[in-house]
């Protein structure tokens, strides 16, 4: 072997000139007695490590030098780690796996295959197949290591549930990382994420509140106060939930969905004063974000801050509706596929038809012009209808979560509503409430339905489900008091409008 290459490489690597030190090393590797020096090649693994950025020419004279060799399994994972650097991401696949062949115990490989099954193109249920086997390895070591198995757990459960959706099995690993290692206390939140995503809300809330029983750090409770507000919405107990996001905005103000969540919670309790004060809060962060182009940072944000734009603002001005328009053509656009956007859109046109009717925002002095626009409007309108039909027909078919197909259905059957097809919206609602019987706005709708096709005794019967639900809405109150009224119960209508 070189002793000159040796030297030249530990000189280059002392004073960080790495691709000095990767052409030295491919010297080094070229010398056939390599093989059997293990010591020379433990610095060349080590220095391998930090040749990220050398010339690609530098980079696979390493490359062909290592294909010479016949590689052991620590040599193979060097060789596919030096593979990725190229994007050869197949070649650097078979490698790994060579290296698995030779060593089935092989921890590193197995990790480096979790990571490289985690990159674009991913491939996740692979990723987590090699997490877990990490885990099955380092159960059967003689010096197990729970923190490692712990967090080989964690991270297969955040596949799980970001990538793949599975939350029960998201779940599992969450609970055996925190059997292995109960100081990894930041699984709690993510087991509470996982009851949520499964409706477990009340284990939810409890594997919540034992997670900020173990944190002090400041944005920590933030997420999990704010966690407990979401939880106890979905339970249906508005003032613990408008509490929680209280204090989650204590530890930071900056929490949009926060001040979101707490204007409708006040909107549907009668508070206008406070609702009108946390969405002016909303749109204030939203407005600032957007400006600063973050929203293509979480995409979501354009669909809410046009939500607000229609709850709250009730799209009075022009200005109003040109954000609007161009929140919810942004979010189509980078979610091209979610059925709440093209809901959305058509929501918008539909607006938009009504306002040229009442001859709101605009004001034609050319007939035709607004003879034109009307009809494009309309054109629009009924496009992104289908198309708001079709999504979320093919999301209820598709998509094997109750939460999704009672929340889609429910949405399907407003949809229906707002064109007067009163059957339609009835076998929606209907489905929604087969799936979950505590859907304040399916029994609502479907009450609205029964009421606009005379069936009062039925919708006297939704609307009380959907009283039950939500006590403290006015607007449920006042559709049942409507409905005994118009059924003949003028009584009972008294003492509900009451």
């Amino acid at each position: 072997m070189s002793t000159s290459a040796k030297e030249d490489l530990k000189a280059a690597v002392a004073v960080g000139d790495w691709e000095k030190a990767a052409e030295n090393i491919a010297v080094i590797l070229s010398d056939q007695t390599l093989q059997n020096d293990k010591q020379a090649f433990s610095l060349i693994k080590d220095y391998t490590a930090k040749l990220a950025g050398i010339k690609p020419e530098t980079l696979q004279t390493l490359i062909a030098a290592l294909r010479k060799m016949e590689l052991d399994a620590e040599q193979l994972i060097v060789f596919a780690d030096l593979l990725i650097q190229t994007r050869d991401l197949k070649g650097a696949e078979t490698n790994y796996r060579k290296a698995i062949e030779k060593e089935p115990e092989n921890l590193a490989g197995y990790e480096q295959l979790a990571t490289l099954y985690g990159e674009p193109p991913a491939q996740y249920d692979k990723a987590v197949e090699c997490l877990l086997k990490c885990v099955a390895i380092e159960l059967r070591s003689a010096t197990k290591d729970n923190e490692y198995i712990a967090g080989k757990y964690s991270e297969a459960g955040t596949l799980y549930m970001e990538e793949i959706e599975d939350a029960k099995k998201a779940l599992e690993c969450y609970q055996n990382a925190l059997t292995h290692n109960a100081a990894l206390y930041q699984n709690y939140y993510y087991c509470g994420l996982a009851l949520k995503d499964l409706e477990q809300y009340q284990d939810a809330t409890a594997t919540i509140k034992i997670y900020l029983e173990k944190t002090t750090d400041k944005k920590e409770r933030g997420e999990g106060l704010y966690m407990l507000g979401e939880l106890y919405d979905l339970l249906h107990r508005p003032v613990q939930a408008a509490q929680y996001f209280i204090e989650a905005l204590a530890y930071d103000e900056t929490m949009v969905y926060a001040y979101h969540n707490l204007a409708s919670i006040f909107r549907m309790n009668g508070e206008f004063r406070k609702s009108a004060d946390n969405a002016q809060q909303a749109f204030k962060y939203y407005a600032d974000e957007y400006k600063q182009g973050k929203f293509k940072e979480e995409p979501a944000k354009y669909y809410y801050y046009a939500e607000l734009i229609r709850e709250y603002k009730n799209v009075k001005s022009k200005a109003d509706y040109n954000t609007w328009k161009e929140l919810i053509t942004a979010y189509v656009k980078v979610q091209p596929l979610d059925p709440d956007g093209a809901m959305e859109m058509f929501t918008m046109y539909l607006y938009r038809n009504k306002a040229i009717a009442e001859k709101k925002l605009v004001s034609y002095e050319d007939p035709a012009k607004q003879l034109m626009e009307e009809e494009e409007v309309h054109s629009s309108m009924m496009q992104w209808y289908r198309v708001a039909v079709e999504r979320m027909e093919e999301a209820i078919k598709n998509i094997p979560d109750a939460l999704k197909i009672k929340y889609y259905c429910t949405r399907l059957g407003q949809l229906y509503l707002s064109f007067d097809m009163f059957e339609e919206a009835k076998e929606n609602f209907k489905k929604a409430l087969s799936v979950d019987t505590s859907m304040e706005k399916a029994a609502d709708g479907m009450g609205v339905a029964c009421f606009r096709t005379g069936d009062y005794a039925q919708a006297i019967k939704h609307f009380k489900t959907a009283a039950i639900i939500n006590p403290s809405s006015l607007s449920i109150a006042c559709n049942l008091a409507d409905s005994f009224r118009c059924s003949g119960d003028i009584e009972e209508a008294e003492r509900t409008y009451m």
